[in-house]
């Protein structure tokens, strides 16, 4: 070949493997291209492709030669040449050659512009759920916005870890969430009020709930939440209502009437603006909010909203997030077949590995409420380890409860006893989670009364095993009950037509009928009977129908 065709072939070599002659002759500035390239084509070293109208190298270590051999500063120029081409035919619609464009200005060595275009490669393939290749990008766009100034914070830095923290919480990886944001929060906050923040904060936020760090994470809710108020922006007002929604559950929960103004003003705007994955989250942290209220009925029904939702869209994670809600729902019923049945569906199709860990938990606590405490505690300790080795710490603390249960099934009543005592404290003074510490005092309060009420029979091993302690719990038996139950009822979180004080108030009413103060039994039974039909909890009302038929009885002796 000629020096010249050599040239002409070399920055052909420096657009890729296919290229079209138009693009070639404004690269390098002449206009007698095609009749060079159809001679050329007689040597076999390129080709003509009528459907594309390209031509195309035949050879790609041809190709990779005649590149290879440009000096650097030849090879930067060209680069530079064609992405000016590129963004000059594809003015207005730039984000369609986004890649082509990061590449050639990555290649020439203009980090501005390449960082420009590789957060919206990162953007698109966030739009098509390609998360390993959106991370690839912006993982890359960050570090090049950072090449000169390790701490630059600004817009452009900002609107990059927004969309690193979405494909982190898309996968799931909450840690690699603290890790990019928690550095540089006093950063982010020099930003003053910029709509990122709030959304930075929102995914922080809720890193911060799997790692049960829950008053850091409503502090920075509430936080997020006042600013996206302040700025107005509606994105941004979505991240951090559901941030509130989710953490208000653990810290500071807003009363039953507010948190529904709250709710009905937060979906709305989140459905209108479109934010379909904050709408998902945001229904999931309602349903879980009534849940925890002991409102069971309303949180099945936003569970159901939310499947609806997602059909709706074809996105079959929802599916997953309801069904660990179902199951959880089902447990505070008292309905454990039923959780079983949602927490084995959920497991076996959830399509996220975090939903899917939530459904195994529903699963073994069901089977140690079923009664088969050895099976549910083998279920519940590889759960305990997955959810260590993730960090996934409030999964683990799930584990606390059912497994002293199924010590006290197993007869090691002492040691669940102490568990569950413990529980109590620890979720109280290190974590803050009042709902969590009261629903455990419900469960050692039904402990000591089905002692007293010899609800359970133990084999004659268990109770010589256990001998001394069901001496002493006998004799104190009926005044912890009772404290564990009052301290319980003073929880303005649960609701007077909640399934928590339907059974605190029909458990009360066990512990008085047993202590033969039957005028304290019937108003609390009376209560857990309002309570109960509030959320057509039908077993629990035939529970409590029997029990109320039974006082004129113990009353007339």
């Amino acid at each position: 070949m000629s020096p010249s065709d050599r040239a002409l072939l070399q920055a052909a070599s420096v657009i890729g493997r296919r290229f079209r002659p138009d693009s070639l002759a404004a690269t390098i500035q002449s206009g007698s291209v095609r009749a060079r390239l159809a001679a050329l084509e007689k040597l076999d070293i390129i080709g003509f492709d009528a459907n594309s109208m390209e031509y195309v190298f035949k050879h790609v270590l041809v190709r990779d030669a005649l590149y290879a051999g440009l000096l650097g500063g030849q090879r930067k120029a060209l680069h530079l040449r064609i992405a000016a081409e590129i963004e000059r035919r594809h003015l207005g619609q730039l984000s369609v050659a986004a890649e082509v464009l990061a590449h050639h200005y990555l290649q020439a060595d203009h980090k501005d512009k390449a960082v420009k275009y590789l957060a919206v490669c990162g953007r698109k393939s966030l739009g098509i759920y390609s998360l390993e290749e959106a991370e690839h990008s912006l993982r890359m766009a960050l570090s090049l916005a950072r090449f000169r100034d390790s701490a630059r914070m600004d817009a452009q830095v900002a609107a990059i870890m927004v969309d690193l923290a979405i494909v982190f919480y898309l996968t799931f990886r909450s840690n690699d969430t603290v890790a990019l944001i928690e550095p540089e929060l006093q950063r982010i906050d020099a930003l003053g009020d910029s709509e990122h923040v709030p959304i930075l904060l929102d995914f922080y936020g809720i890193s911060l709930f799997t790692r049960s760090r829950f008053n850091d994470g409503r502090r920075v809710a509430d936080k997020a939440l006042a600013m996206a108020e302040r700025l107005g922006d509606r994105r941004a007002k979505a991240h951090a209502r559901a941030c509130v929604i989710m953490l208000s559950i653990f810290v500071d929960p807003m009363p039953l009437d507010d948190f529904e103004r709250f709710v009905e003003i937060a979906v709305s705007e989140a459905e209108s603006g479109g934010y379909t994955f904050i709408v998902d989250r945001m229904m999931m942290a309602i349903a879980w909010n009534y849940v925890n209220r002991g409102l069971c009925l309303e949180g099945r029904q936003w569970a159901y909203r939310l499947m609806k939702f997602g059909r709706r869209r074809q996105d079959h994670r929802t599916q997953g997030m309801a069904l660990w809600v179902l199951g959880l729902a089902d447990i505070v019923a008292g309905d454990y077949a039923s959780a079983f049945s949602h927490g084995e569906e959920c497991a076996k199709t959830a399509l996220a590995p975090f939903d899917r860990h939530i459904g195994e938990l529903v699963v073994g606590f069901s089977q140690i409420l079923l009664g088969r405490a050895k099976e549910g505690s083998e279920t519940l300790q590889h759960h305990r380890q997955v959810a260590l080795a993730n960090d996934w710490h409030y999964n683990a603390m799930g584990t606390e409860t059912p497994l002293a249960v199924a010590s006290l099934l197993r007869g090691d009543f002492r040691k669940g006893v102490r568990q569950l005592e413990a529980i109590v404290h620890d979720r109280e003074t290190k974590y803050g989670y009042q709902a969590f510490a009261d629903w455990t005092r419900m469960i050692l309060a039904e402990f000591y009364i089905d002692l007293l009420q010899g609800t359970r029979k133990f084999a004659i091993g268990v109770v010589l095993k256990n001998l001394f302690f069901l001496l002493y719990a006998r004799r104190v038996a009926p005044k912890r009950a009772e404290l564990l139950l009052t301290a319980a009822l003073r929880n303005s979180q649960f609701s007077d037509r909640g399934l928590f004080r339907a059974r605190l108030d029909f458990n009360l009413g066990r512990l008085y009928q047993i202590t033969s103060r039957v005028d304290l039994a019937r108003p609390h039974f009376d209560s857990a009977r309002r309570a109960a039909l509030a959320q057509e909890a039908t077993s629990l009302i035939d529970k409590i129908d029997e029990a109320l038929r039974s006082l004129p009885a113990i009353s007339a002796t």
